[in-house]
């Protein structure tokens, strides 16, 4: 078994991107960036460790335990950890951050200024890779939980 492994894919990207910009009109102000990987794949050990049709009954009692919808498509009996079928291609889009801001300028006199800002962080991620986030630095998909998106609701006031 050990004689037949060979290196399938690298986990590193191969071309890195990124855009950031900031647009104003009047007292309107949007900016944002994102970055994207393109090249890159991903072990999805998520998808590997409960892809198997064993687990659907579990020794421990007379229950149906949880299984990935995988294992119904692939119909493996026992896991197959050292398959290549689930390496993936994990390239991606990110939109890291939106700001939204109006400044409603001197309201109150004397050089005070007011801004409201709208900012969602993580806001979204454009990819076909079937995990819940395809951005793992070890190539190995251990992830259980997605990253949070943050919605912030900013009031600045300056006097």
């Amino acid at each position: 078994m050990q004689g037949d492994m060979y290196h399938f894919q690298n986990r590193a990207p191969r071309y890195f991107m990124g855009i950031t910009s900031e647009f104003n009109f009047r007292q309107w102000s949007l900016a944002f960036a994102g970055r994207a990987n393109i090249g890159n794949f991903v072990y999805n050990n998520v998808t590997s460790t409960a892809g198997e049709l064993g687990w659907l009954f579990n020794s421990r009692g007379p229950y149906v335990s949880n299984v990935h919808r995988e294992a119904l498509t692939v119909g493996f009996n026992q896991a197959q950890f050292f398959s290549d079928y689930y390496v993936q291609d994990a390239s991606f889009f990110k939109m890291d951050h939106i700001t939204l801001s109006c400044n409603f300028g001197n309201i109150m006199g004397g050089g005070s200024n007011l801004m409201l800002s709208g900012i969602v962080q993580n806001a979204f991620v454009i990819t076909q890779y079937e995990g819940i986030d395809p951005e793992v630095f070890s190539g190995i998909d251990n992830n259980f939980y997605p990253r949070p998106r943050n919605f912030v609701l900013s009031l600045s006031l300056q006097f």
